[in-house]
């Protein structure tokens, strides 16, 4: 049968759960006077070979009882006893009313037993009189006339035990509700295993009841091998029950495990522990002591609330516990009065309190589990404190498990927010600023206007030349705090690479309002920013354009500004807005169109610019540059179209085009008797391609050129990103096949010539920053004496580009430079206007040996050619002499 136990609850608006359970202890007490009455004139005494006086019924009610099982489920204790065993022997051996009686007396000497509060003994004593008035009208309904050992009999048995524990049942699960407060307590957890268990233990009593009955039937004695049977099944009965609470204890711990696992917030693991922790040990409250600076944080949780309370204070219970401490026991009654002072200041009635296991001998964080649940005689034991050991260690490993996760989060969140934002200035970068921008044309409202300003500083190359990229880094970091003071929140202030920024405003009244916050942006861009102990200004320009009036989608809106910057560019700096009828320059998708139908068609152009040696005056070689004049766009700038290849992926068909016609030019020269060496600038972006040593070898083979008539020239910066023995470093294959290999732009980035030596390089070719001014004493005539002279030391041959004046070229020849290349000599020319000018200067040099010993230098003037520009990797890195011709005389280029 199985039994309740029910606590006091909360409070009814109305009525108090004592009250409705005193109320409904006389219901029930009523209505058992009621069935007496219904079924006195069909109950009726049995031809019994013997009858049972009522006390030795009573005790076998009583020993019933004794042998449950407690079982809890949240604040109910339930108690799966025997009593019903002893109901049909005491149905067929006894008078009617002796029945109730004993049922009544037995259930009262287990409850004085227990020590039960009264009204609780009372309820019990009337639930079970009750069940044993029903269960006795039921027999004799259902038995009638019939014989006591006939079939009938047996149906009558099933039906008064079945009748019994609906009974008790019914009377228990409503009890349970009017002591919770609400109607939901009523229905069962689990429908199917309520179910169960009540068909199977009414079984198991209808059973034993009937196998007594036979026994006491055939012999008085037969009762006394009953009892030794009962006995026997009782102990069994009571070890199951046991191994159930053990098996429900270990799926509890199981679900905790399981719900522990999936947790990574270490609020969200607390709140998940104190909720197992009621749920396990059946407690009024649970609470997780942690250590903080200089005080405790208590987080609690009582039975009925979802979420745990947190405040931070004294905790008496937990001071209790120490590191070395072992865990705390406190059952009722404990008699320390520290413990039970300590209790009482949190107003518990007993507790368990224990230490999580932690690496950090001095962090002592403390479970406490208190007010244990299941009536008054139900406190906490050692048992107990073996599942809060597993339950604490459990917590201790999710705690550091989700400090541990939390840990990741964080730097995972780091790491999303580094891969949205510029490392230098922790600007928004191009992803984020893209986002933003898609985000703000969609949010817009109606009669609304979103901005977009594309910035671009004027001169800033410069400055990087003249004070080293610190400088510029700083000045940008500078810049970019000034760009988000400005902005502010009214847009977004990204940085797109280089010099490049970008702002997107946001749901603007008008465009003026975008206008002016432009305006604004170019006033703090020209702030002076003091850098290495001067002041620096640069000017910026700024491309405005507006959604909707400029277009509705981030590429046009991207596009119509950076034409617009380039215009502002034109008139030197300041703020442009988008001018459809000003605004007619190629854009990029054009562009990528225009190149690509250029390459296939072979509509490029290569000139070359001759190389002279210092020491003989002779021509040393060429750089091959390479021009484009479209027939709609004109000449378009190298600087423009070369980035556009290498973002656009036509780099490496590009690159084959310039190789091919250099070596089959070069062929031609070598075949025709003009054996001179011709340099291509490699694209950085060529270097990371393993395909290019196999390009250049098959194209010396098709063309039979000697490998040594090539030089191919790397940028300094992108030649030293690896080592020449990594797998995938292109220098080495190169340099296998013979091919002459030089570090271009040498002195502008951050290397030495100790790490050059690593490389198999056999040239290096000064910056013409060096150059340009190198004649009027600056500190570069000290740097590039030092470079010739280290380079020299290390086998490598020293060219000089940016050559303009007679000036600048005694230098070199002073410092044992060993070519020049520069204006001073010729700009670019055609293949057929190069063997024509080399042929003239042979012939020249031929004449004045004839009348003199010394080979003079030959400044030779003529008409502009077009500007043209090695093939480079980034804006503002050719050389200026491959931009422009000179005039009459020399002069330093232009960019």
């Amino acid at each position: 049968m199985t039994r309740g136990r029910f606590p006091g609850s909360v409070v009814s608006p109305r009525w108090s759960p004592t009250a409705l359970i005193a109320l409904f202890t006389a219901s029930l007490a009523g209505a058992m006077l009621v069935v007496v009455l219904a079924c006195a004139r069909h109950v009726h005494d049995l031809a019994a070979p013997i009858h049972l006086a009522w006390p030795l019924l009573a005790a076998g009610f009583a020993l019933g009882h004794f042998a449950g099982i407690r079982l809890e489920f949240r604040k109910q204790s339930h108690i799966v006893d025997l009593t019903d065993v002893m109901l049909l022997p005491a149905l067929v051996f006894s008078h009617g009313g002796s029945v109730i009686l004993a049922a009544m007396a037995g259930t009262a000497v287990r409850t004085l037993w227990v020590r039960r509060q009264p009204l609780k003994a009372v309820f019990n004593v009337v639930v079970h009189g009750l069940a044993a008035t029903v269960a006795l009208g039921t027999f004799h309904a259902v038995l009638g006339g019939a014989a006591m050992l006939s079939g009938r009999s047996w149906l009558a048995a099933l039906a008064a035990v079945l009748s019994a524990e609906a009974v008790t049942e019914v009377c228990i699960r409503a009890v349970m509700a009017l002591a919770a407060g609400r109607a939901a307590a009523f229905r069962p957890p689990n429908l199917r295993g309520v179910l169960t268990a009540f068909l199977t233990v009414s079984a198991i009593n209808a059973t034993l009841g009937l196998a007594a009955v036979l026994m006491v039937w055939a012999s008085p004695l037969g009762g006394l091998l009953f009892l030794a049977v009962a006995g026997a099944v009782g102990a069994e009965y009571a070890s199951h029950g046991r191994l159930r609470v053990r098996h429900t204890t270990l799926s509890q711990l199981y679900d905790f495990e399981k719900a522990l696992a999936g947790i990574v917030e270490p609020d969200l693991v607390i709140a998940s522990v104190l909720r197992q922790a009621l749920t396990l040990f059946n407690a009024e409250v649970v609470e997780l002591v942690l250590p903080a600076d200089g005080t405790s944080t208590c987080y609690s949780l009582r039975a009925g609330e979802e979420d745990p309370a947190r405040h931070d204070a004294r905790h008496l219970v937990a001071e209790l516990i120490d590191a070395q401490s072992p865990p705390l026991l406190a059952p009722r009654g404990v008699r320390d009065a520290r413990v039970r002072g300590a209790l009482e200041s949190r107003g518990f009635r007993d507790a368990i309190a224990l230490r999580l296991p932690s690496d950090v001998a001095e962090t002592v964080a403390v479970l406490v589990v208190a007010n244990r649940l299941g009536g008054d005689h139900v406190t906490f034991g050692k048992e107990d404190v073996g599942l809060a050991k597993t339950l604490v260690t459990s917590t201790a490993m999710a705690l550091r498990s989700g400090e541990l996760l939390g840990r990741l989060h964080a730097e995972i969140a780091q790491k999303e927010y580094q891969a949205s934002h510029d490392g230098l200035t922790d600007l928004a970068n191009r992803t984020l600023f893209s986002t933003e921008l898609d985000r703000a044309i969609t949010e817009r409202h109606e009669g609304r206007y979103v901005g977009v300003l594309l910035i671009d500083l004027d001169g800033f190359k410069s400055l990087n030349d003249t004070l080293g990229h610190e400088a510029g880094d700083a000045f940008l970091q500078v810049l970019a705090g000034s760009l988000r003071d400005v902005v502010g929140d009214r847009g977004l202030a990204g940085r797109l690479g280089g010099d490049e920024f970008a702002v997107v405003v946001y749901d603007s009244a008008s465009p003026a309002d975008v206008l002016a916050l432009a305006e604004s942006l170019s006033t703090a861009a020209r702030a002076p920013v003091a850098l290495a102990d001067t002041e620096v200004c640069l000017k910026a320009s700024i491309g405005v354009s507006i959604a909707p009036l400029h277009g509705e989608d981030r590429f046009t809106l991207l596009r119509h500004s950076d034409l617009a910057m380039y215009r502002a560019k034109q008139h030197g700096g300041g703020v442009a807005l988008h001018d459809d009828h000003h605004d007619r320059q190629i854009d990029r998708p054009s562009l990528i169109a225009a190149l690509r139908e250029a390459i296939n068609t072979s509509s490029l152009e290569m000139c070359y610019q001759p190389k002279i040696r210092f020491d003989t005056g002779a021509v040393a070689g060429a750089e091959a540059l390479i021009r484009w004049t479209h027939p709609r766009y004109g000449v378009i700038d190298p600087e423009q179209f070369i980035g556009v290849a290498e973002t656009s992926g036509l780099i490496r068909p590009l690159t084959r085009w310039v190789l091919g016609s250099v070596v089959a030019q070069c062929s031609a020269w070598h075949h025709a008797g003009i054996e001179i060496n011709v340099a291509v600038n490699l694209s950085p972006v060529q270097l990371d391609d393993p395909s290019i040593a196999a390009d250049v070898r098959r194209l010396l083979e098709v063309h039979d050129l000697p490998p040594s008539a090539l030089t191919l020239e790397i940028t300094e910066s992108r030649a030293l990103a690896g080592q020449p023995d990594d797998d995938h470093h292109v220098l080495g294959p190169l340099a296998e096949l013979g091919v002459r290999l030089s570090i271009d732009d040498f002195g502008v980035g951050t290397s030495s010539l100790a790490r050059i030596k690593h490389l198999p390089v056999s040239e290096v070719k000064i910056d013409k920053s060096f150059i340009t001014d190198l004649a009027s004493g600056t500190a570069d005539d000290a740097i590039v004496a030092s470079v010739i002279q280290l380079a020299h030391h290390l086998g490598l041959q020293v060219v000089a580009e940016g050559v303009e004046t007679m000036a600048t070229y005694r230098r070199l020849e002073a410092h044992g430079c060993d070519i020049a290349q520069g204006f001073l000599f010729r700009g670019a020319l055609k293949p057929d206007d190069l063997v024509r000018w080399i042929l003239d200067r042979a012939e020249g040099e031929r004449d004045v040996a004839r009348n003199a010993n010394v080979i003079p230098l030959r400044q030779v003037s003529g008409e502009a050619s077009p500007r043209t520009a090695p093939l480079r990797g980034s804006r503002g890195t050719g050389t200026g002499d491959s931009m422009s011709q000179p005039p009459e005389r020399p002069r330093p280029a232009r960019e």
